[in-house]
């Protein structure tokens, strides 16, 4: 909401903020891959398998999510006569 209503500082803000949230996520997910590797196999619960499901589109949304604060940039130069 932040990028449609032209506010990017604050978009970017967020992203930033989502990005320390997704790496927390990816630290722990990347260790859990070691452990495995290493012999030790992780129990499996649903939750952990539910959290593994959420991780890729996370990612794709984060990428999406970029580029639609890019075309907003680009909009609301363009409404104000210059292109970014």
């Amino acid at each position: 909401m932040a990028a449609k209503s032209g506010d990017f500082d604050q978009a970017r803000e967020l992203m930033e903020e989502g990005d320390n949230h997704f790496s927390q996520g990816h630290h722990v997910h990347a260790k859990l891959i070691q452990q495995e590797a290493s012999g030790e196999t992780p129990q499996m619960h649903l939750l952990l398998i539910h959290a593994e499901d959420q991780m890729m589109p996370a990612e794709t949304l984060r990428i999406v999510a970029e580029e639609m604060i890019d075309l907003y940039k680009r909009v609301t130069a363009n409404q104000k006569g210059r292109l970014e």
